[in-house]
């Protein structure tokens, strides 16, 4: 038996051991507040050692202001336990959060001290703020966020699921998130979702819900589940994000990207993708037809009536075609006025070709005009005429263009033999590149004679082409193509130059300087330097300005006014002189023309022509020359080759001509000639 001795002994030491090996700082005070012992977590936390403290006010040690300390140490040597959250101060003057637990300590029901029990709270206050921080987080993330239990129940929804489902936090937890499921979802993917989260996998995907009005939206969500520390799920968290107007944003880009915006038909890229897709799904090279539709003289309608009128043409071409074609087969507006068709029965292919011919002959009736057009047909058929796409359309191209030489407003298939005609305006294209740097250019000039007096007061530049092999080759055969390749650019360079230095040669020579008119390209006129090139060649070849004439026809000048009239004002501060070709052929408004700088009017040789015989035609070459002379400005006609033809303009008082009854086009040497025999009759 253990006598009171002993097991005083055994408790004391026992105390003693938990005092000082304990986590928490333990200090002893007397009455009077005097420290008499701590233990090691004390000089741990507070950096004290007993020979620092020992004795010392309580207050004054942990507590510099005085205040808190004394009324908890009073309160515990006032008999009371104390349990509080306070802030103390170690040595270094750092503050620390603690729990500070107060015990008296009594004998024979008096106080003779007190205990005061520090836990640091440091790491517990910090882990408060992070997950105070975290559950901010969570209420005010971007997404939604709703926490269920292992069975599906909804536990937890954050401020974000509220605003984009429009339920409140009260009325769905405790249901199933199956309140948010519409229609729009297969059962199977809520199938495979619930079996990914249950076999304790992560499921991300896309759903369509519904809102708690009926409205249905896209989200994007993502499924984890949570385990314990055994492994088994306790809670499933989604993480879900409201995707209805990415969704939307993308269905539009989609429509943008495969859709022609003026017309609402699908486009080129759609055309191709759909047409390499029908070539790899063929079984047994399965025919099928590519019609390529091409509305005939669509820019000559753009540049006499405008590009407005032109898209409106475009938009009810192709109502007329989805109305007539789809579903059946599938229609395509692959750029400017070309249109695709995929037929995919070969028995509806001469059908459909003359229906669309049809069609497109029925007036159309836009801003009050009224009018007519045909369209040109080429057809491809796979595998026959080619087994890739770019050969079918390419072949179907090539077939619409003969039906354009044939006379327009019909179709042909394509043969073996258009290619042979193709490969050969290929290889003019590639020799067309190589002429200027070969020198086979020329230029010709037309002399500009005086109506009153008969002298050669100005010429028209035209360009030959001397191929090496071929000989001549008419400015009609390779003009068109040098614009529908861009070459048209440095060949008109090449014109504007050329004449320049022309004009350079006959004042060095002491011959005749007479203005030359270089006729213009829409294309080159267009370009966003013209006006330097201008300039900057006048310059170089030092000729004065104004016997450079800039001459353009009367499409380009309506094609677009105001920029048009931007160019001409500029080129006339330069001082060059201006004309307005082919007069009388577009559809130009008196009014635009008052806006232009110009000096000249050409009447177009089609109305020259028949002037003695046509009253009508008469009639209009007289109204210009009164217009024009009313605005001041000079008239040429063009294409004169009869006496008959130059007195009647004569007698209108028409002030220039030129045509074969002077002279035909002529070389420069004997162009140089012409003025050389002009300066010795002077």
């Amino acid at each position: 038996m253990v006598d009171n001795n002993s097991f005083f002994v055994y408790r004391q030491k026992t105390f003693e051991a938990l005092f000082e090996h304990s986590p928490d700082a333990f200090v002893f005070f007397d009455t009077d507040e005097r420290i008499i012992n701590i233990n090691r977590q004390f000089t741990n936390l507070f950096g004290y050692t007993l020979e620092d403290v020992n004795g010392e006010n309580l207050n004054r040690i942990l507590d510099p202001a005085k205040k808190a300390e004394s009324y908890f140490s009073g309160k515990i040597l006032s008999g009371e336990l104390v349990n509080s959250e306070i802030v103390r101060y170690r040595k270094d003057g750092q503050a620390i959060p603690v729990l500070l637990r107060g015990i008296p300590v009594i004998v024979d029901n008096k106080t003779v001290g007190g205990y005061a029990v520090y836990t640091d709270l440091t790491n517990l206050i910090k882990a408060r703020e992070e997950a105070n921080l975290l559950l901010k987080a969570v209420e005010n993330s971007p997404s939604c966020l709703v926490i269920t239990d292992v069975d599906g129940n909804i536990e937890y929804v954050n401020s974000k699921f509220i605003e984009v489902t429009g339920y409140t936090a009260d009325e769905v937890i405790g249901s199933n998130p199956r309140v948010l499921k519409s229609s729009n979802t297969s059962p199977k993917t809520y199938e495979e979702l619930w079996q990914s989260i249950t076999s304790g996998n992560e499921w991300r995907g896309e759903l369509q819900n519904k809102r708690k009005n009926g409205e249905i939206y896209w989200e994007s969500l993502s499924i984890s589940p949570i385990m314990n520390t055994k492994g088994a799920i306790t809670h499933f968290v989604a993480v879900k994000e409201d995707v209805t107007k990415k969704k939307e944003l993308e269905a539009n880009n989609y429509y943008l990207a495969y859709h022609d915006p003026l017309t609402g038909l699908a486009n080129r890229v759609k055309f191709t993708e759909y047409l390499h897709k029908m070539i790899i799904s063929q079984e047994d090279a399965q025919p099928f037809a590519v019609l390529f539709i091409d509305i005939d003289r669509f820019k000559n309608i753009n540049d006499s009536i405008g590009h407005e009128f032109g898209d409106l043409l475009l938009q009810i071409v192709a109502d007329r075609l989805a109305e007539e074609l789809l579903p059946m087969s599938d229609v395509f507006r692959i750029g400017g006025d070309e249109f695709t068709v995929i037929v995919k029965n070969l028995d509806d292919v001469e059908r459909i070709a003359q229906a669309i011919l049809l069609l497109l002959t029925q007036p159309f009736i836009i801003i009050d005009k009224q009018l007519f057009i045909t369209a040109s047909i080429g057809i491809s058929i796979y595998p026959k005429d080619g087994f890739e796409m770019n050969m079918l359309l390419r072949n179907a191209d090539t077939a619409m263009y003969k039906a354009k030489e044939k006379g327009r407003n019909q179709y042909q298939y394509y043969t073996i033999e258009m290619n042979e005609r193709a490969e050969e305006m290929l290889s003019l294209e590639v020799e067309l590149r190589q002429a200027i740097d070969r020198e086979e250019l020329r230029l010709h000039f037309q002399p500009q004679i005086d109506m009153q007096t008969g002298k050669v007061i100005g010429a028209e530049a035209l360009i030959r082409w001397q191929h090496h092999d071929r000989g001549m080759i008419s400015p009609g055969e390779f003009i068109p193509l040098a614009e529908e390749t861009n070459l048209i650019i440095p060949i008109g360079e090449w014109v504007i130059r050329t004449t320049c230095q022309t004009i350079r040669h006959w004042q060095e020579e002491g011959l005749q300087q007479v203005p030359v008119a270089v006729n213009i390209s829409a294309r080159q006129f267009m370009q966003n330097n013209f006006v330097e090139l201008i300039e900057r060649i006048i310059k170089e070849e030092n000729i004065q300005p104004h016997l450079l004439d800039v001459e353009i026809t009367e499409s380009v000048a309506m094609e677009d006014i105001n920029l048009v009239v931007d160019v001409l004002h500029k080129l006339n501060k330069i001082g060059v002189s201006i004309s307005i070709d082919d007069f009388g052929t577009g559809y130009s408004s008196l009014n635009n023309f008052r806006q232009f700088p110009i000096d000249k009017l050409k009447i177009d040789q089609s109305f020259i022509r028949r002037i003695t015989q046509d009253s009508k035609d008469l009639a209009i070459v007289t109204t210009i020359i009164n217009l024009a002379h009313s605005l001041g400005l000079k008239v040429v006609a063009e294409g004169v080759e009869t006496s008959e033809q130059r007195d009647s303009l004569k007698n209108y008082q028409c002030d220039m001509y030129q045509g074969f009854l002077f002279s035909r086009p002529i070389p420069i040497h004997e162009f140089n000639q012409l003025l050389a025999s002009e300066n010795q009759s002077l």
